[in-house]
């Protein structure tokens, strides 16, 4: 795969979006893979999905994204969280909600696995075969490598590939950082 931005968690913000991209092009990104959640809490969630519509076929479902579109029920969500889904499905057309319901839960690419929501760090790992897992969902950035059975956090900042090791990396939000830092977050993966 050529460089790739790897995005997530834009939460219907437009504005945070179009930063991300523009500095992506910046940077020289060759390809565009988004892990869910383009939908939920923002104020523009049928803006939002049109711009990844043109961008990229490589995008998987997110659980706001599924909840806005009635594929799950958002019992689990907090109050808040809940509304701003209530509120999203009262904003999706019908060709909104076409579009979230044909993406798929994950995506395989040689030897990377996308998803948005690992249950656990460590069994996301042991269940695929890909060296590489890259996850969205709890709207901060991490990378962990697999050493000795466990998985260790890596510090932040571009990180060499050690031979034969496996990743697991968490590439932020777009839309609503919940690290400490407001700047929108995404990946680049080359």
């Amino acid at each position: 795969m050529p460089c790739a931005a790897l995005l997530s968690d834009i939460h219907g913000n437009l504005e945070a979006l179009g930063a991300v991209v523009g500095e992506g092009r910046a940077r020289g990104f060759d390809a565009l893979v988004y892990l869910g959640y383009i939908v939920g809490y923002g104020a523009n969630p049928q803006a939002s999905l049109h711009p990844v519509q043109e961008l990229t076929d490589e995008v998987v479902l997110g659980n706001h994204d599924a909840a806005a579109i009635g594929q799950t029920h958002p019992v689990y969500f907090n109050p808040d969280a809940r509304r701003a889904a209530e509120w999203t499905a009262e904003q999706l057309g019908e060709s909104e909600r076409l579009y979230l319901a044909s993406l798929p839960f994950v995506l395989q690419r040689d030897d990377a696995f996308f998803v948005h929501d690992p249950t656990e760090a460590k069994k996301a790992l042991d269940a695929i075969e890909q060296r590489f897992c890259f996850v969205g969902h709890s709207h901060r950035p991490f990378v962990c490598i697999e050493r000795d059975g466990g998985l260790e956090l890596l510090p932040k900042g571009p990180q060499p590939i050690q031979p034969l090791s496996r990743y697991l990396a968490n590439i932020g939000s777009v839309g609503q950082p919940r690290d400490g830092d407001a700047q929108a977050c995404f990946a680049l993966w080359d």
